[in-house]
């Protein structure tokens, strides 16, 4: 069975308009991915780039290595999104990633 990596929460989700939050993937040969969640208007979305640890909030000057994005009400509501939502969509989505890592290798 393949070792898991490890997801923490660096900081949020919260806030309001945009709701943000981010986090780090930490693989067991040491990799470190950083995570991104933003929720504004009628979406939320997680961006990754991989082999990457940014410090709260300061993206990365390049476009991320895997995004996924979802529909949240209308017009604003993603941007009112409460945290406790805003954590299960983001944790959500880095396991989708985690997935798709798993997969591939």
């Amino acid at each position: 069975m393949t070792d898991l990596p490890k997801i923490s929460i660096v900081s949020g989700p919260g806030g309001y308009c945009p709701v943000q939050g981010d986090a780090i993937v930490e693989w067991p040969d040491g990799r470190v991915d950083y995570g991104y969640f933003r929720a504004r208007g009628d979406l939320w979305t997680v961006g990754v780039w991989e082999n990457t640890h940014a410090p709260a909030f300061e993206l990365p000057d390049r476009d991320p290595d895997w995004e996924w994005a979802e529909a949240f009400g209308t017009r604003y509501d993603a941007g009112w999104m409460e945290s406790d939502p805003a954590i299960q969509r983001f944790l959500t989505a880095l396991a989708l990633y985690i997935g798709t890592k798993a997969v591939r290798g």
